[in-house]
């Protein structure tokens, strides 16, 4: 059982023992934690309150976008895309962490939520930590949206880069990306955060 704040206090600047201090320094850290859980679910539910796209797709449209991938999803990556697809319904934004290892189809999650979005006329951003992941990103949107008319954008450093729904891929300058983000010419747009 962690003490009261205020013996907390007394028992971190005029411990008895070390055992004392010790039961102190974990009230704090207790203390510090609840407020940061306190801050989060605040911020949830201001973030619940604000409006968001609402998606809806139907079970066919969902089934066929699942079933239009080159390969079959597991149970885990199927389970991961109808949440997805559930929380789209919602009209609010979606705050979800995909966890995975390397190669277990986060990317194709991602992707499939991306093409729902497109498939409603809305353009979706992809945002990976480094250049490299980014980069492996675009490649493998950009092979698996192919039959899809879709337009895929890179940006990472110095560097953009388009695919266009015709499948031609051109280096572009960051300028012309924007113009073209802007306009609504670019279905799927990575880079890095």
């Amino acid at each position: 059982k962690l003490p009261a704040l205020q013996d907390a206090l007394q028992m971190i600047h005029f411990p008895a023992t070390l055992a004392e201090a010790g039961v102190a320094r974990r009230r704090f850290a207790f203390e510090d934690l609840f407020f940061i859980q306190l801050a989060h679910l605040r911020a949830r539910a201001e973030l619940l309150r604000e409006p968001g796209a609402r998606i809806t797709l139907s079970s066919e449209e969902r089934e066929a976008l699942i079933t239009s991938l080159p390969f079959t999803l597991t149970a885990s990556q199927r389970r991961s895309v109808e949440e997805i697809f559930s929380d789209f319904e919602k009209g609010s934004p979606m705050n979800r962490l995909l966890e995975g290892d390397v190669g277990s189809g986060k990317t194709a999650v991602a992707a499939l939520a991306a093409f729902a979005a497109h498939q409603k006329n809305m353009q979706t951003v992809c945002l990976a930590p480094t250049e490299v992941l980014a980069r492996q990103h675009y490649a493998t949107i950009s092979e698996i949206s192919r039959e899809r008319n879709i337009t895929v954008g890179l940006l990472v450093g110095a560097e953009a880069r388009m695919r266009h729904r015709d499948d031609l891929e051109a280096k572009v300058s960051k300028k012309t990306l924007f113009s073209e983000i802007a306009a609504g010419n670019i279905d799927i747009q990575i880079g890095t955060h």
